[in-house]
């Protein structure tokens, strides 16, 4: 009989050994499982380097810049005195106007020209009506426009001679 309780007594210790020492192995597979973890995710928010984040696409936004001649000197055309594009033969416009030059540009020698940017005023204004050029901002827009036509007749011109037109005097009747 105690054959048979020490056999018991060793089958028992067998079954708790094995499972004592598969149970420990066990549970040393999880500890080092968790400890891999643990220091993965330690890596992960505490070491490693920031991932690149996604900027939201802006458009981009290119800046064209265009080079203005500097403005040198100002040269006075002679006065024009107009009849409007109205209906009553009495409103007229009396108008001075000056071109102010690119720098280095010689306004004696430039005098010669003038009569261009005079023809394209007349043809400008002529077209014109009293209450066109009664409207708020109306000169500005013919500075503009005007500015816009006597460069374009002086193109071919290098380097380009007329900065801006100026209005000197504006007198509509």
């Amino acid at each position: 009989m105690a054959k048979k309780e020490k056999e018991k007594t060793d089958e028992s210790e067998e079954e708790e050994g094995g499972k004592g020492g598969g149970g420990g192995s066990k549970v040393q597979i999880l500890i080092s499982v968790g400890l891999v973890l643990v220091g993965a995710l330690i890596y992960r928010f505490l070491l490693a380097p920031p991932a690149p984040t996604m900027q939201p696409t802006t458009p981009q936004t290119i800046i064209v810049t265009t080079t203005m001649p500097v403005e040198g000197e100002v040269v006075a055309l002679p006065e024009l005195v107009l009849n409007l594009a109205d209906d009553d033969p009495t409103r007229y416009l009396r108008v001075n106007l000056a071109l102010v030059l690119a720098e280095g540009i010689d306004p004696v020698l430039f005098e010669s020209k003038l009569a261009i940017a005079s023809d394209i005023a007349i043809g400008y204004f002529s077209d014109k009506t009293y209450a066109e050029l009664r409207e708020p901002g109306a000169k500005e827009m013919v500075k503009e426009e005007l500015g816009e036509l006597v460069r374009a007749a002086y193109e071919a011109e290098d380097p380009q001679p007329v900065v801006r037109v100026l209005l000197t005097s504006f007198l509509m009747q």
